[in-house]
């Protein structure tokens, strides 16, 4: 019999905000990113320790804390996103959390299990659906601890998850039944599985083994060539266009934003580089069908690049708008096109995973009042693109990811098994004026670098603008919020990594061991016992 400390309601409480305070801090911008080996153990404590009539208050606290702290910047977006997506959150981990501790508390041998198996689960889930919203994603916490995930090119920053539920899970359950029992060093000796030396010495084992391969495949890297690629970033405040409704004052901010892509883009020009990058929706306008149909801003940015290239011939990648017309039916994407030195579009790319009622909400005329709410807030309606592009330069072939895509690593390994040698984010992140959710964003991109063993190279409007290495080292950044630009370097490699061929493989048995893991408990009694604080010291 395993016994329960009664926990007060305040303990519950407390204890939840506590882990949710350490989690917090171990994301950008503090970034102690070492905390979130052990945020999680006042949170699991309770799952192992307190009765479920209370436990349940210290996932909605901790999670409430966390998520509203971390995404505090989407109230640009409307003044009811931060509680409306903090509330769902906080839904999907305590329901998570409870059926863990369900389980837990019927298989209590090997219950330090439960908790890795379900929010890993969890977090694969959260990359699926409409609702798709990867931020807060534990793993992401470690973007800066380059040698430890390197292991990623396993299994994907999945792995990197339950290797820090599993160290916290460990941790907790000896913790929780040190204060089952009361403590003792004796008590500990004489039952090994219990003392928590043998518990570190496994925890640093693991650790010395990822840190080992982390610093191998850092060091065995070979990549088959370099390319140049200039990333101009023009930093152009965006909300201003959907401040306007007047024709000429959009006609005149698109001028604008054309004057600081070409400022920038001839200084770039002048390192001769074989590709140079505009961000996200640097062409405002909907190009080629307007092109197509003799549009006058069209017009303006195909002379624009026509005298671009008069002297010395460059391919540009650009984020544009795109209509294209079905059945008498025009939709409207977001949209990368892929220019070459005779000023024509070669190919083009349609965003294919679009953010949640920001770009698009398919249900409009099931919940018509969310629409308005979406209107009001000038959300877009944009269609979700049809297929994968890899754009063919001369001398290598690449992948654009528009906005939030590179938050996806399936999508990503998909491009990379098209055959991309290089991974290009376009992304405008301007609208949030906020550092730290540039800084958020811009983790993701650590992982899909390591993934898949590609460079990424970031071109932002807002955001963060660099070159992140296949290693996963940040290798130049530009400064947030100033008009500049930087040409890199990176090494291409045409080599495949174990998940990019396999993909999340981790998640997968993940899922089938939570599923049997819950019909097993199913048929075993809950042998937890609460503990009353009589004579129960001495029990095991």
């Amino acid at each position: 019999m395993i016994l329960k400390r009664e926990f007060s309601l305040l303990e519950c409480i407390v204890l939840g905000a506590i882990s949710g305070l350490l989690l917090l801090l171990a994301f950008p911008p503090f970034d102690f990113f070492p905390l979130a080996f052990i945020a999680l153990i006042p949170l699991l404590i309770i799952m192992y320790s307190a009765p479920s009539g209370r436990a349940f208050l210290a996932p909605v606290v901790c999670y409430a804390v966390f998520f509203a702290g971390l995404l505090d910047w989407i109230t640009y977006f409307h003044p009811l996103a931060v509680p409306a997506v903090t509330a769902a959150l906080v839904v999907y981990y305590t329901l998570c959390f409870m059926l863990a501790k369900r389980i837990s508390d019927r298989l209590v041998a090997v219950r330090f299990l439960f908790p890795v198996l379900l929010f890993t689960s969890l977090e694969y889930i959260r990359h699926l659906g409409f609702l798709k919203f990867p931020y807060g994603v534990i793993a992401y916490s470690q973007y800066k601890f380059t040698a430890l995930i390197q292991f990623s090119d396993l299994t994907g920053y999945l792995g990197v998850s339950a290797l820090i539920y599993l160290v916290n899970s460990l941790l907790a359950d000896f913790t929780a039944r040190a204060l089952a029992r009361g403590f003792s060093w004796r008590m500990s000796f004489s039952r090994p599985y219990d003392f928590i030396f043998n518990r570190l010495v496994f925890i640093a084992l693991l650790f010395g083994l990822l840190l080992y391969y982390g610093n191998l495949k850092i060091n065995l890297y070979q990549p088959a060539g370099t390319v140049r690629v200039s990333l101009i970033q023009p930093w152009f405040d965006f909300n201003k266009f959907q401040k306007t409704d007047n024709q000429a004052a959009y006609v005149k901010l698109n001028l604008e934003l054309l004057r600081k892509n070409k400022k920038q883009t001839m200084l770039a020009k002048l390192e001769s580089p074989d590709l140079i990058v505009w961000p996200e929706s640097s062409l405002y306008d909907f190009y080629e069908h307007e092109l197509k149909n003799s549009g006058h801003f069209a017009l303006r940015y195909y002379n624009f690049f026509r005298s671009l290239n008069a002297k010395s011939p460059t391919w540009i990648l650009a984020g544009t708008l795109a209509r294209e017309k079905t059945n008498s039916l025009f939709f409207d994407y977001n949209t990368a096109v892929l220019i070459n030195p005779e000023t024509k579009v070669t190919d083009r790319y349609h965003k294919m995973l679009l953010v949640p009622f920001g770009e698009w909400f398919p249900y409009k005329k099931l919940f018509p009042f969310i629409t308005r709410i979406i209107s009001e807030a000038r959300g877009d309606d944009f269609t979700p693109g049809p297929h994968l592009t890899v754009f063919r330069h001369p001398k290598f072939l690449f992948a654009s990811l528009i906005c939030y895509e590179d938050c996806f690593a399936d999508l990503c390994r998909k491009f990379v098994r098209q055959g991309a040698n290089l991974l290009i984010v376009l992304t405008n992140d301007a609208w949030t004026y906020s550092p730290k959710a540039e800084i958020i964003h811009y983790a993701f991109s650590f992982f899909r670098a390591v993934e898949n063993r590609r460079p990424v190279l970031r071109s932002a409007n807002g955001g963060v603008t660099g070159h992140i290495s296949a290693r996963g080292k940040a290798m130049e950044t530009l400064t947030l919020f100033r008009e500049s630009y930087i040409t890199a370097s990176p090494e291409i490699s045409d080599s495949s990594t174990f998940y990019n061929r396999h993909g999340d493989l981790i998640a997968w048995a993940a899922l089938i061991l939570s599923l049997l893991s819950f019909i097993s408990s199913l048929f075993i009694k809950n042998k937890m016992h609460i503990d009353t604080g009589k004579a129960q010291k001495a029990h095991g």
